[in-house]
């Protein structure tokens, strides 16, 4: 039997002490995402489209800390305002051949609302997948 190596996952789990419609909106509206993705020392986008629903296309592009311009993009793979968004990424700043598939949860709690983020490799037929843009 062929030992088959799974790719690596990172999850993260964040807080944020704003309403779960807000942080949803901050993630998928095109004007606010702008307005805070990134940092002014490792990558700023500039501008998103996105077509927010499930086989929809989504891209961002910026600038990377080194002045050269940036594009990601991908499709979305499930939306569920406003507790989830997860789609299917690759582009010129990713690194990987296949791009990378990200769900975010977003759950509220009385005190706080954590975000949990998991990002994995994508692979299709036990290889790397394509990354070419939608």
């Amino acid at each position: 039997m062929a030992n088959i190596e799974s790719p690596p996952v990172i999850v993260e789990s964040i807080v944020i002490d704003a309403p779960i419609a807000a942080v949803f909106r901050a993630l998928t509206d095109p004007d606010e995402l702008v307005q805070w993705w990134g940092s002014d020392d490792g990558y700023r986008c500039v501008r998103m489209s996105c077509d927010l629903r499930p086989g929809g296309a989504w891209k961002t592009t910026g600038t990377r800390g080194d002045g050269k311009p940036f594009t990601v993009f991908g499709t979305y793979t499930a939306v569920e305002p406003p507790r989830l968004v997860e789609f299917r990424s690759g582009g010129s700043c990713q690194g990987l051949a296949g791009g990378t598939r990200v769900g975010t949860r977003l759950r509220w709690t009385p005190t706080a609302r954590p975000i949990t983020q998991t990002r994995a490799p994508l692979r299709r037929h036990g290889r790397e997948g394509s990354g070419s843009p939608p």
